[in-house]
C-alpha cells in the first residue's frame, strides 16, 4: 500500500527582528513531522479547554530574544494555555481561529497551522496549530490593562 505524500502549510510568516506582525499571510509547502499529528490534543468542545479564563500575565519572547509582557484573559487564555501543553487540534464547532487570530496580530505570538489531508477519500483538510514563541505564566495580572 502506497501512502499519500503528506504536505504542511505555514500561515502567517515568522515575526523578523524589529518587525510587527503583519495582516498577509504567507503559505510555505515543506514536509510534516508527522510526531505532530499524533501528539496534538484534540479539543472536541469548548469543556476541553483548560477552565482557567481569569486574567493571566504572560512573558512573550519573539525569536530574537525581545520580551514582552501581555495579559490574557476568557477565551485567549484558554487558547494560550492549552498551546503551551502542545500543539492543538480543535474540532470547527469550537471555533479557535478567531483566538489564535488575536494572539497572532495584535500580540505578535507566533503560531503555525500545519494543514493535513483527511486521507479519508473527502478531499477535507484539517489544521493543528502549534506554538512557535517562548510563552510563560509569570503572575497575576493587575484589574486593568486587561484585554479580552
Amino acid at each position: 500500500m502506497t501512502k499519500n505524500p503528506q504536505r504542511t502549510a505555514y500561515f502567517g510568516g515568522m515575526i523578523q527582528c524589529d518587525q510587527t506582525p503583519s495582516d498577509t499571510s504567507t503559505l510555505k509547502l515543506s514536509a510534516i513531522n508527522a510526531n505532530i499529528r499524533t501528539s496534538a490534543w484534540h479539543v472536541w468542545r469548548k469543556a476541553n479547554l483548560p477552565g482557567n479564563r481569569e486574567a493571566q500575565t504572560y512573558l512573550l519572547q519573539d525569536n530574537c530574544g525581545k520580551a514582552q509582557r501581555i495579559i490574557l484573559k476568557n477565551r485567549n487564555r484558554q487558547v494560550i494555555d492549552a498551546l503551551i501543553r502542545g500543539p492543538i487540534f480543535a474540532a470547527s464547532p469550537v471555533r479557535l481561529s478567531n483566538s489564535i487570530m488575536i494572539l497572532r496580530r495584535e500580540y505578535g505570538v507566533e503560531i503555525e497551522t500545519h494543514i493535513f489531508s483527511a486521507n479519508d477519500g473527502s478531499g477535507g483538510v484539517f489544521g493543528i496549530y502549534e506554538l512557535i514563541s517562548r510563552v510563560k505564566p509569570i503572575d497575576r495580572a493587575p484589574a486593568s490593562k486587561v484585554a479580552a
